[in-house]
């Protein structure tokens, strides 16, 4: 079972931002399916039979408290966390997949490896 959680910030305001690539990627994935708030947890999930799709409520600079609370609760480990989020670095419309390089300033992908006490999770990163 995989975890791939998107970062972005929750509300209307920032629903069309770069900062929410993460959370637009995420849903995409979810089709139209729905996903449903945990509120224990902080973040809205979508459980399916494969991955649990997850975008965390607490804002971009305090999403690794939601992504902790969320592999504790289903006991997954570093090796089945995937971490999607914006970065400028990369050109308009591109994508990277890669481990333990995260962008130069990213303040939600800080606080991931902060409360995960890692870095050697897989990050998606794209840019819209």
């Amino acid at each position: 079972m995989y975890l791939i959680v998107g970062l972005g910030n929750p509300g209307e305001e920032y629903k069309k931002t770069r900062h929410n690539a993460g959370f637009l990627f995420v849903e995409k994935m979810a089709d139209r399916d729905v996903f449903s708030l945990d509120k224990k947890q902080g973040v809205e999930v979508l459980k399916t039979e494969g991955y649990i799709l997850a975008k965390p409520q607490t804002f971009m600079n305090d999403s690794g408290r939601a992504v902790r609370k969320v592999m504790d609760f289903y006991k997954l480990g570093i090796g089945e966390v995937v971490v999607v989020h914006d970065d400028l670095d990369i050109a308009f419309g591109e994508y990277k997949i890669q481990k333990e390089k995260g962008p130069k300033v990213h303040n939600g992908l800080k606080s991931v490896e902060q409360c995960l006490g890692r870095t050697d999770f897989l990050e998606g990163k794209n840019r819209y």
